[in-house]
């Protein structure tokens, strides 16, 4: 059995690329970012997934993303990084950099556009794990590429030890389910935020890549307990992660009286006695839920699964 990959777990926050009126990278801007998210805590950071516009970002503006992020944050910051392309050449590439930058894993999404069969997106995975001499997580993200089958993410990580886990951003548990029982050594880092609680509350994840996490300091403060979110304290979490699902438009439904409704209760906004503090250059707008920066389209559950 392989042995379990503890540095990899834990809280990640997705980092978004800001870019300049040319629609270039500002690095200004993403060091003050990359800063103010050290200062709140957090020691995780995800670069170039799909918060941070992965397909529109060229090597050279991973590199770039990569030296800012070693400028800006302290010495003991943990960074996936993603190296997603639209073909094999453009991941080993990408991953060279990654590679050359230090990071602590890269994140492996399906190469995009076309849509592939499993047995090519599992010889595709084979083949980057094999190039490449750094620690890999899986990324599922079937809202823009081919979604992984639990069968074929097991298969992988049962047979590649390369491949440690997976980032799971489908908004399902089932493959978490999966690692969890089957390949328990298995890193599992659910990467959507609508269904963190019902992950909590199943003991099924290891940590979170949290969209909310990178703009979103109090939800960062919350979200670090979810590194000893076993046992008492899963229930605690799953509550405060449910506020902060509401923030991005998820209607969450925690299992407990006076947590429901309409209204936004998001550490984002704050209350009237202690409001929120979000990242330099990121704006929210104080909505009720119906309002949101995006229309509620999940809900989760104490229990239950709702449409998606």
């Amino acid at each position: 059995m392989q042995a379990r990959s503890e540095s990899l777990r834990g809280v990640y926050a997705a980092v978004i690329n800001p870019r300049d009126e040319e629609n270039r990278l500002d690095g200004s801007a993403l060091a003050r970012i990359l800063r103010f998210l050290a200062d709140s805590g957090i020691r995780g950071f995800a670069l170039n997934g799909a918060t941070g516009e992965y397909c529109r970002n060229s090597p050279a503006d991973l590199a770039s993303m990569l030296e800012t992020a070693r400028n800006s944050l302290p010495a003991d910051a943990a960074i996936l990084c993603g190296i997603g392309a639209a073909d094999l050449r453009g991941v080993l590439e990408r991953g060279r950099v990654a590679m050359a930058a230090g990071a602590r894993a890269v994140l492996l999404p399906m190469p995009h556009f076309f849509p592939y069969e499993q047995h090519d997106l599992r010889a595709f995975c084979l083949e980057v794990a094999e190039r490449l001499s750094i620690d890999i997580l899986l990324y599922n993200l079937p809202q823009f590429t081919t979604g992984l089958t639990v069968a074929t993410v097991c298969d992988l990580v049962r047979e590649c030890p390369p491949i440690k886990g997976i980032k799971d951003s489908s908004g399902f548990l089932d493959v978490l389910r999966a690692l969890a029982c089957d390949l328990p050594h298995a890193v599992r880092l659910v990467g959507n935020d609508g269904v963190l609680p019902e992950a909590l509350q199943e003991n099924v994840c290891d940590g979170v890549v949290s969209g909310v996490a990178g703009v979103d300091s109090a939800a960062i403060c919350e979200g670090r307990r979810l590194q000893c979110g076993r046992g008492s304290s899963a229930p605690r979490i799953h509550r405060k992660a449910g506020y902060s699902a509401r923030a991005v438009g998820i209607e969450v439904d925690c299992g407990e009286p006076g947590t429901g409704g309409s209204a936004v209760q998001s550490a984002a906004f704050g209350t009237a006695d202690q409001p929120g503090k979000s990242a330099p250059g990121v704006v929210w707008k104080r909505a009720e839920t119906s309002g949101c920066l995006n229309p509620p389209r999940n809900r989760c559950a104490a229990g239950k699964r709702g449409a998606r």
